[in-house]
């Protein structure tokens, strides 16, 4: 009947707004794209610091993606040095996240293979911060940012 019908496109359309309303809240406060928005901060900082621009946006993303340029160069730095001192992007991480002695440790315990203290950690939940930082450094290479 005609009521049966007004009343599925209502609910249909209903369904669609709450949806449609989701979405976009969804995308207003996705971390993920705060950062790729203002990826030409990110870009400064990978200039001012070798580092390539997904590993400076997914930096940036593992803080929440509100960090000012000051303190996205620092953080980039102290990333820079710590993988060049551990030889390990996820080693690095785990340094810059949960502390250096944490990763140094590590690297003592498997001596001095790097590849062999990650797997250390990998199962490990602080690894969950490395895990994602690959992740999105991946990500960001997927939707053009080099």
């Amino acid at each position: 009947t005609l009521g049966d019908d007004l009343g599925m496109f209502c609910a249909v359309f209903w369904f669609g707004d709450v949806f449609g309303d989701a979405f976009a809240f969804q995308r207003e406060h996705s971390v993920f794209l705060r950062v790729e928005r203002g990826s030409e901060q990110a870009r400064e900082v990978a200039a001012a610091t070798g580092l390539r621009l997904p590993e400076v946006m997914a930096l940036h993303e593992l803080r929440g993606g509100r960090l000012d340029l000051t303190q996205l160069t620092a953080f980039a730095k102290d990333f820079s040095r710590a993988r060049r001192t551990l030889g390990h992007d996820a080693l690095a991480i785990l340094s810059v996240m949960w502390g250096r002695e944490l990763a140094k440790g590590s690297l003592a315990k498997a001596g001095g293979d790097s590849e062999s203290a990650w797997t250390i950690w990998r199962g490990r939940r602080e690894a969950i911060t490395s895990v994602r930082f690959l992740a999105m450094v991946k990500r960001f290479e997927s939707r053009g940012h080099r």
